[in-house]
């Protein structure tokens, strides 16, 4: 597993057929127990699948950085919730973002990164939405555009602000 430390490896999964998938993989054992019982708690069981999957996935992509089996990664939450590593003897961060169907996953070395994904199905009313929580400078540029582009910008500078904050 070869990577460049100036290089900011992101994963894409996507998972459409989740139902499928899931019952096809024991991603339970990747988990710790406490893990497990929290995907236990999901009402719903394709809830409890997203995160299983989620989980495991973040666990193995980290596992070929710090050479190590998935199952004794450990993280802890920071004040906001963002997983980390504790005890690395080398500096590694990494982010996820899940939204319906997909899963996103960032790493880095030395750098701090967040991803954010979102999934676009219902129509929003965008630009109020823009002028509550977006600076003037942006508001002006989706403002600026035909109607048929806004969508798509919105988005782009929604995920890159969220993806800031993490």
């Amino acid at each position: 597993f070869n990577h460049n430390r100036f290089s900011l490896p992101i994963y894409v999964f996507h998972l459409l057929d989740i139902n499928n998938f899931a019952n096809k993989i024991n991603f339970s054992r990747y988990m710790s127990e406490e893990e497990n019982a929290r995907a236990n708690n999901y009402y719903f069981e394709e809830d409890r699948f997203r995160f299983q999957i989620a989980r495991s996935s973040l666990k193995c992509i980290l596992s070929k950085f710090l050479k190590c089996h998935p199952k004794k990664i450990r993280f802890e939450q920071a004040e906001k919730g963002k997983l980390y590593l504790p005890n690395q003897n080398i500096r590694l961060d990494f982010n996820l973002s899940h939204s319906q169907y997909a899963c996103l996953f960032g790493v880095s070395f030395d750098f701090l990164i967040g991803v954010d994904i979102e999934y676009r199905t219902r129509q929003i009313d965008y630009l109020p939405l823009a002028r509550r929580f977006f600076a003037k400078t942006e508001i002006d540029f989706l403002e600026s555009l035909p109607l048929d582009l806004v969508p798509e910008n919105f988005y782009k500078i929604w995920t890159g602000k969220e993806a800031f904050v993490k």
